[in-house]
C-alpha cells in the first residue's frame, strides 16, 4: 500500500488555492475567541499563512510554539498534522490527529485527515473507519467525502474485496453522480466480478459523462477501455 502514499501526498498537494485556504480560514476560525489575539493565536495564525503559502517549514514551527503555549489547541494539532503528511511524516501526522481526537472527538475533519496519514501507511485497514466517518459526514468538504469512499475502494479493490469497494464506489457516486471516473472504476468492478449488465450500464454512463467533460479533462485511454469491455459484453 505504500504505492499509494506519494500519489495521496501529491493528490493532497494538488488541491486549489482556494480549498487550502477554505481549509486554512476552517483552522483559524477555531482558534478565534476573545477580543485580541493571545500568544498562542499569533503562533497559529502564523501557522495558518504559512500552510497557505506552502512554507511547511516555518508552519510546522509555529504550530509547535502554539502547542507549547497552549496544550489543548485543537487547531494546532490538526494544523501541524497537515504539514506532517503533505512531507509524508505519516506517523507523526497521526499521532498529532491523536490528540486533536482526544481533545474534540466531534471533529471530523480531524478524521479525515487521520484517514488519509493512516492509509499511507504500513497497515492502511486501520484507515477504514475514519475513511467511512468521514465519508458520511456533512460538516467537511463534498470532495473529501468523494475522497473518503474512493479510498475506501482502493483498499478493498487491493484486497480483492470487490463487493465492499463496489458499495464504496456507489456512496461516491451518490455524492458526486457527474465524476465519470468513479463510474468507470465501478464499471470495471462489476466485470472483474461478472455482472455484466451492471458493468455496461456503468460504463455506458461513464462515456456519457465523458462526452460531456471538456477536451483537456477527457481521457481517451478509459474512453476506448470502456468502449471495448461494452462491446465484448454485448457480443457475449
Amino acid at each position: 500500500m505504500l504505492r499509494y502514499a506519494s500519489w495521496l501526498s501529491s493528490s493532497f498537494r494538488s488541491c486549489s488555492s482556494g480549498h487550502r485556504l477554505a481549509l486554512v480560514w476552517t483552522l483559524a476560525c477555531l482558534a478565534a475567541c476573545g477580543s485580541g489575539p493571545s500568544p498562542q493565536e499569533q503562533a497559529l495564525s502564523a501557522g495558518n499563512q504559512a500552510l497557505s503559502d506552502l512554507q511547511f517549514a516555518q508552519a510546522e514551527e509555529h504550530f509547535t510554539e502554539a502547542i507549547k503555549i497552549d496544550s489543548s489547541l485543537v487547531s494546532a494539532y490538526v494544523g501541524r498534522a497537515q504539514v506532517r503528511y503533505v512531507q509524508q511524516q505519516f506517523d507523526q501526522a497521526v499521532e498529532d490527529l491523536d490528540r486533536g481526537i482526544a481533545l474534540d472527538p466531534e471533529l471530523d475533519t480531524a478524521y479525515f485527515l487521520r484517514g488519509l496519514s493512516l492509509f499511507a501507511t504500513d497497515t492502511p485497514e486501520r484507515a477504514l473507519p475514519d475513511l467511512e466517518r468521514a465519508g458520511f459526514s456533512d460538516t467537511i468538504y463534498l470532495q473529501d467525502r468523494v475522497r473518503s469512499h474512493r479510498m475506501r475502494a482502493v483498499f478493498y479493490m487491493s484486497t480483492l474485496q470487490y463487493a465492499n469497494a463496489i458499495d464504496a464506489l456507489t456512496e461516491a457516486i451518490a455524492l458526486q453522480p457527474d465524476n465519470p471516473a468513479l463510474y468507470y472504476e465501478r464499471g470495471i468492478l462489476h466485470n472483474t466480478v461478472e455482472q455484466a449488465e451492471s458493468a455496461i450500464r456503468d460504463l455506458e454512463r461513464f462515456l456519457e459523462v465523458q462526452a460531456e467533460t471538456t477536451a483537456e479533462r477527457s481521457d481517451s485511454t478509459m474512453r476506448a477501455q470502456a468502449r471495448r469491455t461494452v462491446d465484448s459484453l454485448r457480443a457475449l
